[in-house]
C-alpha cells in the first residue's frame, strides 16, 4: 500500500513536534547559562535558488550544551534576531537561568542602537 507525499509529510511533522516537546520536557540545565546566537543566510529548503535568514540559538552551561532552535527571520536585523533568540529561550523556559550572551562582532549584533545585544537585554 503506497502513501501520498502529503500523508508522509504530516506523519513526519507530527513526529518532529512530539520529539521537540519530549526534548523540552526532559532537558535539565545548569542554573547559569550563556546564550550563543548567530545569523546565517542559508538556501531555502523550499523555493529553488532563494535564500532565507536563520538564527542558530544555543545555550551552554558548566555541564551542558544544547542547540535550542534555528528559527527563520524575515531580515537579519538586530531587532529580529534578538526577538527570535528571546522567543526561543522563553519557549524552553530558560529565561531566569540566562546570565550572558555570546555572539560575533558584526554590526547587526553589536550596534549600540540597533544591535541584537541592545534589543536582547529588553526582551529578556
Amino acid at each position: 500500500m503506497s502513501k501520498s507525499v502529503s500523508s508522509i509529510r504530516r506523519t513526519w511533522s507530527k513526529h518532529r513536534i512530539q520529539a521537540a516537546e519530549e526534548a523540552k520536557a526532559s532537558h535539565s540545565s545548569d542554573s547559569h547559562l550563556v546564550v550563543h546566537f548567530d545569523g546565517k543566510l542559508l538556501p531555502a529548503i523550499v523555493g529553488g535558488t532563494e535564500k532565507e535568514e536563520c538564527v542558530a540559538v544555543v545555550v551552554t552551561g558548566l555541564t551542558s550544551e544544547k542547540l535550542l532552535a534555528i528559527p527563520k527571520v524575515v531580515q537579519g536585523t538586530g531587532e529580529q534576531m534578538a526577538q527570535a533568540a528571546a522567543e526561543t529561550v522563553n519557549s524552553w523556559d530558560l529565561t531566569e537561568d540566562v546570565v550572558g550572551m555570546s555572539f560575533d562582532t558584526t554590526a547587526a549584533n553589536t550596534g549600540h542602537w540597533n544591535g541584537t545585544c541592545a534589543f536582547g537585554t529588553e526582551n529578556w
